[in-house]
């Protein structure tokens, strides 16, 4: 991964109309360029699903990693004097718009608006877009340390769904995520889901009209934690030895929320979405609300592999208990850290462009895109039918969940 820092200078800003006045000093520029490209996925269970992602490439887009979902993990280096400026750079390869957009990171908005069939202004993109073809950069003059997601800021319901998202960690030290906050080791789990219905509609281009009317029909079979669902073969995570101050970084992508729960442990959440939490408190498991971030310590007492799932019910994969939203924390001595399961990738769709979505034309069902459904509850458990390798500590976890927190936080649905 490519981590410039260069020099700059910060000058004012303007944010959702008003303006910021910032005082003009050095500031050190972290750059990181982005494509934005279809590929072909296949599932455990053999489906191939039409993905969107993101690759990560050198400064001319001549060399990029390959393209995946959730994208590359964008780490900029911590310990650097403040402001901080993040530069995305995005080269759009699909067809239709798209944009790059950080909640809870200060940015200049220029949000796009079209007029509907009944003469309402609506907006399609909370920031400017970049057209598909084409080059766009946007900008954060003053980063905030934590762990953030990123995903296209246009048409999001459908975007972030198909795969338009990766995260953002910004630490305020080597080995410190925010002040006071040291940690030994740490692990990434990204929440998302796929409806492959909704997948194929924006492939074909039959999104938005009848045959796939709009997000309200969002019906999600797959869910995933770092871009796969769990199949008892998902090596687990290996956060340290005994003892370490494991660092969770807990994100959500997809549309409906998350509980996280770990079991045989405490999680001591020290920030959302970038926010340090004054009094920090233990507990089992946590709210985490569609499109948020959380960040929690992790000790582990002794050795083992400790389960962390999804209480919401999101345990399994095509509707077949033993999956889903489930991974496993490996704790040992002399362990490897930040070892993660691969995200989703494969080929380019060859053959197949990205086609436009119709439902950004004026008078088709949900042209802005921001009718996603109102939550569903727990999307289905079948504990007792769990097979395969930590089948049996899932249904211990389901019977001894404990209660968890659930302050709603934002996110995109919109019902």
């Amino acid at each position: 991964m490519r981590y410039p820092i260069t020099l700059r200078v910060a000058g004012s800003l303007l944010l959702a109309g008003s303006a910021l006045a910032l005082t003009t000093s050095a500031a050190h520029a972290a750059d990181f360029y982005l494509v934005a490209r279809g590929f072909d996925a296949t599932l455990p269970d053999g489906a191939v699903v039409p993905m969107w992602g993101f690759a990560e490439c050198d400064a001319t887009f001549t060399s990029c990693g390959p393209t995946t979902s959730p994208g590359p993990t964008l780490r900029v280096p911590p310990g650097e004097p403040s402001p901080v400026v993040l530069n995305l750079h995005v080269r759009n390869e699909l067809a239709v718009p798209t944009s790059a957009y950080i909640p809870d990171q200060l940015a200049a908005l220029s949000p796009v608006k079209f007029t509907d069939a009944m003469g309402r202004a609506r907006v399609r993109s909370l920031t400017a877009e970049t057209p598909a073809g084409g080059d766009g950069l946007y900008t954060w003059p003053d980063l905030r340390p934590g762990t953030y997601l990123y995903h296209s800021g246009t048409h999001p319901q459908v975007q972030v769904q198909m795969g338009l998202l990766g995260v953002l960690v910004y630490d305020a030290a080597p080995g410190v995520a925010y002040p006071g906050v040291p940690y030994d080791a740490e692990a990434l789990l990204v929440y998302s889901e796929i409806d492959p219905a909704l997948h194929a509609a924006v492939a074909d281009g039959t999104y938005g009209t009848p045959a796939y009317p709009s997000t309200f029909d969002y019906k999600p079979t797959y869910f995933l934690v770092n871009g796969a669902p769990y199949t008892p073969g998902t090596p687990p995570l290996s956060v340290g030895e005994p003892g370490d101050r494991v660092l969770l970084r807990l994100v959500n992508a997809a549309l409906g929320h998350r509980a996280p729960q770990l079991l045989g442990g405490y999680l001591s959440l020290v920030a959302e979405e970038g926010h340090p939490l004054a009094f920090p408190g233990e507990r089992y498991g946590t709210f985490l609300g569609a499109g948020t971030t959380q960040d929690a310590i992790f000790v582990a007492g002794a050795e083992g592999v400790y389960p962390i799932y999804d209480r919401m019910g999101s345990l399994t994969t095509n509707n077949v208990s033993g999956g889903g939203s489930y991974a496993f924390l490996s704790v040992a001595h002399n362990a490897l850290v930040n070892v993660t399961p691969a995200p989703l990738s494969g080929s380019p769709a060859a053959g197949r462009p990205s086609a436009p979505q119709q439902d950004l034309t004026p008078g088709t069902p949900d042209p802005a895109g921001l009718d996603a459904p109102a939550d569903r509850g727990a999307f289905g458990c079948g504990a007792a039918e769990t097979g395969g390798a930590g089948g049996l500590a899932l249904m211990i976890a389901l019977a001894l969940g404990a209660l968890v927190g659930v302050r709603r936080r934002g996110g995109w649905r919109r019902s």
